[in-house]
């Protein structure tokens, strides 16, 4: 045993090397926002793309149900079709046989099945957080911009750049589904040669696919009521795109001329919302976490050359857990230094003397060794 009268320098040496022992465990673990907890339970999302049918979201369902059944920890599974009315959404919730009756935790269980759900076909399906990310997902990367062509390409090149990380599963834009749209481009110098304005196009153009605003309608006298008339195409025409091409607008000469003589007609796609952030146009990534910590899958995000090097205009929003995390580092340092400066405080007042505090407070810098120790022997993160 050494006593510290009998060979200082010994003591000093051991207490110099125990702290920056204390301060290379430090930066070698792995920081996480909270630990996952095996609760037995998990939940399964499923977005299919807009313009599908009830049975179509439902054949996806029953494969993935036909999936779970073959998973031995699988107890049980509730499915429910429709997300306020969004037939396109799914959720299925499962509940886990009890943890002394399977050799997985539900977090392992999850990242076992998980790549065998995105072989299903035309479906995003992916497990829910159970830390409860945004959107259900483990991490979310959040930029902002007003240039919403530059911002759509920053986004896609950091999509293309997490994709290759290995310690994300499925990274991929968060954003609905493009949703097919016929586009219709106005030729503005052959309609004003023939007296068509923009007004008598955007008119034409929506009595044929939406009909005409209520307040416009031929209304149709009950007793007791009044039904609105609405005349629009069928159906299977508004998506014939020879029949759009000759619908007869009229000229200010009392004419009529077909479409395509004043507009472009062709199909494409397009967002089917726009999300903004603080007015800024926003786009998210995220993605799951593949067997690390948050703060891990963080800070591979965040080191990607596309993360280094945001164009100008176009910033990363902290959000979620990664804001939440930072303001939780923030407060506890804030915490930790009041704490100490209080402490060495009073202890001057006790001493009357400067330097003695300092002697006793030494102790506090091997403190969190003992901490750190406990935590790989755990296996937690900080």
């Amino acid at each position: 045993q050494i006593e510290a009268h009998a060979r200082p320098l010994t003591v000093v040496g051991l207490g110099v090397a125990s702290f920056f022992v204390t301060i290379v465990l430090f930066a070698q673990m792995p920081q996480g926002f909270q630990p996952d907890g095996d609760f037995g339970s998990s939940q399964i999302q499923i977005e299919l793309a807009p313009g599908v049918t009830l049975q179509d979201t439902t054949h996806v369902v029953d494969q993935v149900n036909a999936l779970l059944k073959q998973q031995p920890e699988v107890k049980q599974a509730f499915e429910f079709i429709g997300d306020d009315g969004d037939v396109r959404r799914a959720n299925i919730y499962i509940n886990l046989v009890d943890a002394k009756d399977r050799d997985v935790t539900t977090k392992e269980f999850e990242r076992r099945v998980a790549p065998q759900l995105m072989n299903i076909a035309d479906a995003r399906i992916n497990f829910a957080s159970m830390n409860g990310g945004f959107n259900g997902r483990d991490m979310v990367i959040m930029l902002a911009g007003d240039d919403p062509v530059l911002l759509d390409q920053t986004a896609r090149k950091l999509e293309k750049e997490m994709q290759g990380l290995k310690v994300l599963r499925d990274a991929r834009i968060n954003g609905d589904i493009e949703r097919p749209e016929i586009l219709i481009r106005p030729k503005f110098d052959v309609a004003a040669q023939l007296g068509v304005t923009a007004s008598t196009l955007s008119q034409t153009i929506r009595i044929a696919t939406l009909g005409d605003i209520e307040q416009n309608m031929a209304k149709f006298s009950l007793s007791d009521r009044q039904v609105p008339i609405r005349v629009s195409l069928v159906e299977n025409a508004r998506a014939d795109i020879d029949m759009l091409s000759n619908l007869p607008v009229p000229t200010a000469s009392g004419g009529f001329v077909p479409l395509k003589v004043v507009a472009d007609i062709s199909f494409g796609a397009g967002p089917t919302r726009i999300r903004r952030y603080n007015q800024s146009r926003r786009i998210a990534l995220e993605a799951d976490l593949n067997g690390v910590e948050f703060g891990d899958g963080l800070k591979a995000v965040r080191e990607l050359p596309a993360m280094k090097n945001l164009p100008a205009g176009i910033q990363e929003v902290k959000q979620g857990q990664a804001e939440v995390m930072e303001e939780l580092v923030t407060g506890f340092l804030v915490a930790i230094v009041s704490g100490v400066l209080l402490v060495f405080a009073v202890l001057v007042l006790l001493y009357r003397r400067v330097l003695p505090p300092f002697v006793n407070m030494g102790s506090l810098l091997l403190a969190p060794l003992g901490a750190v120790i406990a935590l790989i022997l755990t296996g937690h993160a900080v």
